[in-house]
């Protein structure tokens, strides 16, 4: 049995011990969790642990369907679920919520949900320091404490979270300067040089634009006109 506060989950001790070497030394080593056949998972957030156990039997899991989520944003859940998969060494667990956290993070960069998972991040920066990298990374790219096209409540709520996070603020502020530098350097693998798609601007810059990115927004660093992914890759810079 899986427990965290008053939530039980009953889980197979083959199942816990194939996912997580950690849980596996739980159930069969000589520790007090092995005795009463019970992990107590308490110190961790009761939608992460649900989530944990859906994806033991499943391999994969949805933020929309925790029944334990209350408030938690899917942003945040997904920062939780790296948080626990770092803790009992499920790399892929952990590679999966990286990745639905990029693709989380894209649709809500404009929401107060975005800040608040940055701080997340940054309060457990040793197990999440690739969500950490994306958001700055993401910032950086939709010039977010700055642009005034980044519609919603985003923009605000993440000028207030780096002034409140040290280790956020110096990341983006480094992250931007290099990014700013490599605007007329060489172009990186998965990387390519668009032009904004603005036509009164002459600017372009590199960047990646994933192919499942369409609706999303990329600002210009110099006009800070905001575009879609598809209006940039139609921009494409050969030259």
């Amino acid at each position: 049995m899986v427990t965290c506060t008053t939530h039980e989950w009953q889980v197979h001790r083959l199942v816990l011990t194939l996912h997580s070497p950690v849980l596996a030394k739980a159930c069969d080593g000589a520790f007090k969790e092995t005795a009463e056949r019970k992990i107590d998972m308490s110190d961790d957030h009761p939608a992460a642990i649900e989530t944990l156990v859906h994806y033991l039997y499943n391999l994969d899991y949805d933020a929309q369907l925790s029944t334990t989520c209350d408030s938690l944003s899917p942003m945040s859940l997904h920062v939780h679920v790296c948080v626990v998969a770092d803790k009992y060494d499920i790399e892929p667990l952990k590679n999966l919520a990286i990745n639905k956290f990029k693709l989380a993070a894209q649709a809500g960069i404009d929401t107060e949900d975005f800040a608040k998972a940055a701080l997340q991040a940054y309060g457990t920066a040793l197990a999440t320091r690739p969500i950490c990298d994306s958001i700055v990374m993401l910032a950086v790219e939709r010039n977010l404490p700055f642009s005034a096209y980044v519609a919603g409540p985003g923009r605000s709520a993440f000028t207030t979270a780096m002034r409140q996070c040290a280790d956020l603020a110096v990341d983006f502020a480094e992250a931007q300067y290099t990014h700013m530098e490599r605007q007329h350097t060489m172009v990186r693998k998965g990387e390519k040089r668009y032009k904004c798609p603005s036509g009164n601007c002459s600017h372009s810059q590199i960047m990646e634009i994933l192919q499942v990115y369409h609706d999303e927004a990329f600002a210009c660093y110099f006009c800070e006109g905001s575009f879609t992914a598809d209006q940039w890759r139609k921009q494409t810079d050969s030259a």
